[in-house]
C-alpha cells in the first residue's frame, strides 16, 4: 500500500483524469480523517506534524489543527517516548519500510501512561518522492490493563500477594544454574492456623497468613522469590545466597512473628534451610532437605506446645 498526498496539493490540473483522481483521493482521505475514531496523522520528514484527524486533535484536547502543525512528538510526550518515535520515523523514510502493528507506551506529560497499536509508513508525492511519514494508532491501554491482570493473577497467590506455587516453579528452574550458587531454600509451615480457624473462624485464618506474608516481604530481600506454597506453607528462593545469610533472615522474620498476634494467639512460623554450594547437588533435593527440616522444627514446635499446655493444666490442679 502506497500513501500520497498529491491530490492535496494546490496546483491546477489539465486533464480530467487527474482532476477525477484528486477527488477520489480527497475523499477516501477526509472520510478516513472525520469517521475513524483511531488517531491517525501525516508528518514531513523532521517528524513535524502537518495533518491529522478530529479523533487525534481531540485526544491532544485541541480544538483546531492549527494549534498542532509544526510541533513534534517533544512537544506533547515526554523526552524518552518522543526520541523513540522519531527514531522510528527518520528509519521509515530512510529505508521506505513500513511498522505494522508495533506496541508503543505513550508518556504523556499530563495523562499519564497509553498504550497504543501503530503502524506507520511513508507517504509519496505524485513523482514517488517520500515526503514524510503516515501514522494511525489505535488506544489498547484497555486491553493491556486486562492482560497485565490475567499475567498478575497467573504468577500470584491471591490472598497474600505473594508469587504462587506455578511461577515457583518456573523460577526454581530459571535459577538453577552455576552462576546463582549458592542457592539457598527456606521453606516455612504456619503454626496454629487450625486452631485459630477452629477457634476464630477461617476469615482470621487469613488473616495470619497475610501476617506471615506481610513479615516475609519485608524479611526478605528483593532479589529473592517469595511465593506461598499451598496451604499454610510458604518458602523462597535466595539467588547467591550462603546457609549463614538464609540464618540471618530467618532469624529477623522469628523476630517480626514475635511483635505479631492473632486474637492474642502469637503468631509463628516453622522454618527450614538447605543450600545447593556445587552444580553436582540435585535442586529438588535441596528442597527436600529444607522441607524435612521444616517439619522437623514443626514437631519441636507442637511438643513444646503441648508441654506447655500440660504444665498450665497441673498448676491449675
Amino acid at each position: 500500500m502506497r500513501i500520497s498526498l498529491g491530490g492535496l496539493e494546490m496546483t491546477e490540473k489539465s486533464k480530467e483524469k487527474d482532476k477525477i483522481a484528486n477527488i477520489s483521493e480527497k475523499y477516501i482521505i477526509s472520510a478516513l480523517m472525520d469517521y475513524c475514531t483511531d488517531s491517525i496523522y501525516f508528518k514531513d520528514l523532521q517528524s513535524r506534524f502537518i495533518l491529522a484527524n478530529k479523533a487525534l486533535l481531540k485526544k491532544l484536547g485541541m480544538k483546531n489543527m492549527s494549534e498542532l502543525i509544526g510541533k513534534t512528538d517533544e512537544d506533547l510526550f515526554t523526552e524518552e517516548h518522543a526520541k523513540e518515535a522519531y527514531a522510528i520515523e527518520q528509519k521509515i523514510i530512510e529505508t521506505g519500510i513500513p511498522v505494522v502493528d508495533i506496541e508503543e507506551k505513550e508518556t504523556w506529560y499530563k495523562k499519564g501512561i497509553r498504550w497504543v497499536s501503530t503502524t506507520k509508513m511513508p507517504f509519496y508525492d505524485k513523482e514517488g518522492n517520500i515526503m514524510g511519514t503516515f501514522g494511525i494508532s489505535r488506544d489498547i491501554t484497555d486491553r493491556k490493563k486486562a492482560e497485565e491482570k490475567v499475567q498478575y493473577l497467573y504468577c500470584h497467590d491471591q490472598l497474600t500477594g505473594l508469587y504462587n506455587r506455578t511461577f515457583f516453579d518456573e523460577e526454581l528452574n530459571r535459577i538453577d544454574t552455576d552462576r546463582q550458587l549458592p542457592i539457598t531454600i527456606v521453606m516455612g509451615d504456619v503454626d496454629k492456623l487450625k486452631l485459630i480457624n477452629d477457634t476464630y473462624g477461617h476469615l482470621k485464618g487469613d488473616i495470619l497468613l497475610k501476617t506471615i506474608a506481610d513479615i516475609f516481604k519485608k524479611c526478605f530481600r528483593k532479589e529473592d522469590i517469595v511465593s506461598r506454597w499451598g496451604g499454610d506453607e510458604f518458602i523462597a528462593i535466595l539467588p547467591k545466597t550462603e546457609k549463614k545469610d538464609a540464618l540471618k533472615i530467618i532469624k529477623r522474620i522469628q523476630s517480626s512473628c514475635k511483635k505479631r498476634n492473632i486474637n492474642g494467639v502469637p503468631v509463628s512460623i516453622s522454618l527450614g534451610t538447605s543450600t545447593k554450594e556445587s552444580s553436582s547437588k540435585n535442586i529438588l533435593d535441596i528442597l527436600k532437605e529444607a522441607e524435612d527440616k521444616m517439619y522437623e522444627k514443626k514437631i519441636k514446635s507442637r511438643k513444646s506446645i503441648i508441654s506447655l499446655y500440660s504444665k498450665d493444666d497441673k498448676n491449675t490442679k
